[in-house]
């Protein structure tokens, strides 16, 4: 379940949105099932000034890699090179609710090219929440 999906070439402004009230009930284990208010998979972008709220999933997958967590505000994993930006957002509200597993939670989370790394900057995230009783839990 994700918010906004950018999957092909090219260069994007995402630019003052609202995404709230995103919730994933999925339960099974498949590392496909992921829940996003934004994702980048490639291109170049500029995400700036949006807000992203009450994103949550039960996804119980452990699969702890940028790509791969269960529950994520925004998601920028494009490796083309460019000026990529993430500033001004809003995130709150990120959660996931499996009660047991190695799961994950992201506010942010940037893997973008080895060069030209780009900017995140001026951002706020809070009340990020994994319920899961495993040690390996993370939140991030």
């Amino acid at each position: 379940m994700i918010g906004i999906d950018i999957s092909t070439g090219g260069t994007y402004n995402i630019l003052n949105n609202q995404i709230v009230g995103l919730v994933n009930q999925y339960a099974g284990s498949s590392t496909s099932s992921v829940t996003r208010g934004i994702r980048i998979t490639t291109g170049i972008a500029n995400i700036t000034g949006n807000q992203i709220a009450s994103i949550a999933s039960v996804a119980p997958h452990t699969t702890l890699t940028a790509t791969g967590v269960s529950v994520a505000g925004i998601q920028m994993s494009s490796i083309t090179a460019g000026n990529h930006i993430i500033e001004g957002n809003i995130v709150r509200g990120i959660a996931n609710g499996a009660p047991a597993g190695a799961t994950g939670v992201y506010g942010i989370v940037y893997s973008g090219p080895a060069a030209n790394r780009g900017q995140i900057r001026r951002n706020e995230v809070a009340y990020l929440g994994n319920q899961s009783s495993n040690t390996g839990a993370l939140i991030v």
